[in-house]
């Protein structure tokens, strides 16, 4: 009775989890793939759609757009289809009845027979560091949920956004991961526990191939490595995409969100590269896509994640040849435009590998050894491997069953089925799963002529000799199922006089069973019903306001580019509170441990909002108050709310060069006030401060200022507590000073290539590539600026060093008439400037309003003084 108990237990976990391999496909550990359609050459949508259906295991899609035609061509496959919002769509969807207009036109008309499972806002929307996509992203997510709610589709369809792992500060090693400054409170925490709250997904796209080297090209590829030790948790890594999740989950788990799901939204790797590029053909592009199909629905998981599977989508459907940049750009593809396949990753329903198993028709039954086989009930079959096969041939069908991302979890050693290890038995286990998965057709049973379907029933067999189940033993027994619909647990030695004990053991085990079924139903159901009442009651209340921006112009498609995500210069870290506060969810209880570094700072950014607006409101006082004290404020306010001056420099040029700035406090306009670039200057001085301490010395000058400022205030004081009310931190006051009118050019739409914003970036490597594969030095973006330009702008010495080796012209003007010796000058960027000029850069070209880089210097570099005498 003992052993029975024993082998019901196990055999009950068994089934469960053959449930949810078989029914449950569209859940985690499923793959997609991304539906990319920059290209002139692709099939028609109804036709990639019947394709994926009929001749592929891919159960999911996502798209880069809400293209109606792709939309209408699933209609009715049941793929799961991911829609996205464009990135310059966002801002105008902050508004709840906006966002019911976007579903009115977007949505409505194809559910329910389009199965769309899900919304993204944008893509990689932190690393375009646009604050008014930034800002605009967490409140935009939330309209679109409660427009889901209130059209009774939240349950079917969830709000979620991809990320580039630019997110990070830290990812070496992964357990140090850590999300950027000023992001990971003011964005990524509200962000996190709007996901929580609505059972959404984490999705970021992480690239291997961004980030290996020829030395460590088989730690990207999931190929034999000696592996990279982690120092603080003593976890090997074998692959570089374990340490990227595991990287992601530590950033999560600082700030307190370990147990959300995460999804891959994109990860690929090309099969085609320029000439001499290491590691980038379609051998590689193979390894990485079969290694990481296998890897991500195994149920290893990652050190830091174990027993987990991964919802991921593979980078791309097709090749595109339009899409812009170097040539594995244009080569991330499964397929061809023809939908024959680049390379084989097993994701073919009836592959031809020769290094995977053939379905080609069905094979011939295997001989059973039972005198009087019972029938099967109801028309049902099974798939077994024929007597005498081959055992290498097994285990291919094994690895190739488990490489489709079928559940293969529990014939894993340590699975719950594991026992008994041999080829033979695990591969009855998968063959059955692969078999009833599939259809339950003939042809989905042949294996190259190893396996074979029966009609008799596997559970009910009495197996006298070592049949096609394998040898069974009583310290051994086995479970066989029958699509779900119940087991028994077979025995070597059975006789006649036990058929009743055999009968009523069916008997109680599918009674039990149905009872454990209908429980986890119940469990479900009532899970749902308590999550839709919480994201019902967040939803009632009122959605965060807004402004109306004006329209924006549409930005570049966001799947042209990804980030370098290992790079340490993938994103700027710039922070993205907006002017009149941070971004929060208003509704959430996150407000009240607001912080910058994951230390509780509630009291000081209070007390430092309710300076800002004190100051606001002072501002008719503003004689008493020095130049200089005032420029030093403004660089403070900067600090703290958006970091380190890394702002793009030419709108900036514009205002500098006329020397006149409106300065406004709060919504009190201070008047028209003659600044020039020592404004910007206050700012860039006070280089990486801290925030905090911004905000502190910020709060020590008003002090200074205005000793009895804070006696009215309700807000602990980091003295004391105050005693009358004080000002809303969102309040309309806002902050010292506003925004200058060059930043309003950020909220344009500005074009650029891949190597301008590799050379922003300050990514060598990949700026190389662009350079190789025939981009010009000089290329321009909407703006007149080529990439000496934004190399000069970002401080980067090294890219402006190799962007003039490489014949970059450096007296090359933007739409301003601007060089970059301007940019060097009016960013204080004494080295960039120096070399520039030893480079013969022209220290007397005018710009637009007739300043020379010598007119608008402001600093004494004594090397340049004898250019600025001969100007002048």
């Amino acid at each position: 009775m003992g052993n029975f108990a024993l082998n019901f237990a196990s055999s009950r976990r068994c089934i469960l989890l053959l449930l949810v391999s078989i029914f449950v496909q569209g859940g985690e550990g499923s793959i997609g793939v991304n539906y990319g359609t920059m290209a002139s050459d692709l099939p028609p949508p109804a036709k990639v759609a019947h394709f994926l259906l009929e001749s592929t295991i891919i159960n999911r899609v996502r798209l880069f757009d809400t293209n109606p035609d792709i939309l209408r061509a699933f209609a009715h496959t049941g793929i799961a289809v991911t829609i996205t919002i464009p990135n310059d769509q966002i801002p105008h969807l902050t508004k709840i009845r906006s966002a019911q207009q976007w579903l009115k036109t977007n949505v409505q008309p194809h559910i329910p027979a389009t199965n769309i499972v899900r919304i993204l806002v944008g893509n990689e929307v932190l690393s375009t560091t646009n604050k008014l996509f930034i800002t605009g992203l967490v409140p935009a997510m939330q309209a679109l949920h409660n427009a889901l709610v209130d059209a009774s589709w939240d349950r079917q369809i969830k709000v979620s956004t991809p990320h580039s792992l630019g997110i990070l500060s830290s990812s070496t090693p992964p357990s140090s991961g850590k999300f950027r400054q000023g992001y990971d409170i003011h964005v990524l925490k509200p962000l996190l526990t709007f996901l929580q709250s609505t059972n959404s997904p984490f999705m970021v796209n992480p690239y291997p191939y961004f980030g290996y080297s020829p030395e460590t090209l088989d730690f990207a590829l999931f190929r034999p490595n000696p592996g990279v030790l982690d120092g603080n948790t003593k976890m090997l890594y074998t692959n570089m995409l374990d340490a990227q999740l595991d990287a992601v989950f530590s950033a999560m788990k600082l700030v307190g969100f370990e147990d959300l799901e995460i999804v891959i939204a994109e990860t690929g790797w090309p099969s085609q590269g320029d000439p001499a590029q290491v590691g980038v053909d379609a051998q590689s592009a193979e390894d990485y896509n079969r290694n990481l199909i296998q890897h991500v629905t195994s149920g290893y998981g990652t050190p830091l994640m174990p027993n987990r599977t991964f919802e991921t989508f593979v980078f791309s459907l097709f090749n595109e040849n339009l899409k812009p940049g170097p040539t594995p750009e244009r080569n991330f593809g499964l397929f061809r435009p023809d939908m024959t396949p680049t390379y084989n990753v097993g994701v073919l329903r009836h592959t031809a590998s020769s290094t995977t198993p053939k379905n080609s028709g069905p094979g011939p039954v295997p001989v059973l050894a039972p005198a009087s086989p019972p029938q099967s009930r109801g028309g049902k079959l099974w798939c077994l491997p024929k007597k005498g096969a081959d055992p290498e041939a097994l285990q291919k069908n094994i690895d190739y069953v488990c490489g489709l991302g079928l559940n293969c979890g529990p014939i894993k050693q340590g699975g719950l089925c594991f026992m008994p290890n041999t080829v033979r038995a695990h591969a009855a286990y998968a063959m059955n799963v692969y078999f009833q998965a599939m259809g339950r057709k003939d042809s989905d049973c042949d294996f190259e002529q190893t396996g074979a379907t029966t009609a008799v029933d596997p559970n009910t067999l009495k197996l006298r000799t070592i049949g096609v189940l394998g040898t069974w033993t009583r310290q051994h027994a086995r479970t066989q199922f029958g699509h779900g619909l119940g087991f028994r647990i077979l025995r070597r030695e059975e006789t006649m006089g036990g058929e009743w004990q055999q009968l009523l053991q069916s008997i109680i085990l599918g009674l039990i069973f149905s009872y454990l079924l209908a429980k986890l139903i119940a469990i479900v159901i009532s899970f749902k019903e308590d999550n839709l009442s919480l994201t019902r009651a967040r939803a009632a209340a009122p959605a965060p306001a807004d402004t109306n921006p004006p329209p924006l112009k549409p930005e570049p498609r966001d799947d042209q580019l990804r980030s370098a995500d290992l790079s340490s210069a993938a994103i700027e870290a710039e922070s993205v509170v907006a002017e009149h506060g941070s971004v929060r969810n208003e509704s959430s209880e996150a407000d009240s441990d607001d912080d910058w570094e994951g230390v509780e700072s509630t009291e000081l950014d209070e007390l430092f909002s309710a300076a800002t607006a004190f100051v606001a409101a002072a501002a008719v006082d503003r004689q008493k108050v020095s130049s200089d004290a005032q420029l030093k404020l403004y660089g403070l306010y900067k600090i703290a709310t958006e970091g380190p001056c890394s702002a793009p420099q030419p709108s900036a040029l514009k205002m500098t060069a006329r020397a006149k700035c409106l300065i406004r406090m709060g919504n009190v306009f201070l008047g028209l006030i003659l600044v020039n670039i020592k404004i910007r200057q206050a700012w860039q001085k006070l280089g990486a401060m801290p925030p905090e301490d911004a905000m502190e010395k910020y709060i020590d000058i008003v002090t200074e200022l205005y000793p009895n400022w804070a006696a009215g205030l309700t807000v602990k004081s980091r003295g004391g507590e105050g005693s009358a009310s004080g000002n809303d931190s969102n309040g309309p006051m806002g902050p010292v000073f506003s925004t200058f009118v060059y930043e309003e050019e950020s909220e344009k739409d500005l074009k650029m290539d891949a190597i301008h914003a590799f050379a922003r970036e300050g990514e060598v490597d990949n700026l190389l590539k662009c350079i190789e594969s025939g981009v010009s030095v000089d290329q321009k973006d909407s703006e007149g600026r080529t990439p000496l330009h934004w190399a000069v702008d970002r401080g980067h010495l090294n890219m402006t060093e190799l962007l003039v080796s490489k014949n970059a012209n450096v007296n090359e003007k933007d739409n301003e008439r601007q060089t970059a010796l301007h940019y060097a000058v009016l960013c204080d960027r004494e080295g960039i400037a120096e070399f520039l000029v030893k480079q013969n850069a022209d220290t007397s070209a005018k710009d637009n309003d007739g300043n020379s880089p010598c007119d608008v210097c402001e600093s004494n570099w004594p090397w340049f003084q004898g250019a600025k005498e001969k100007s002048h």
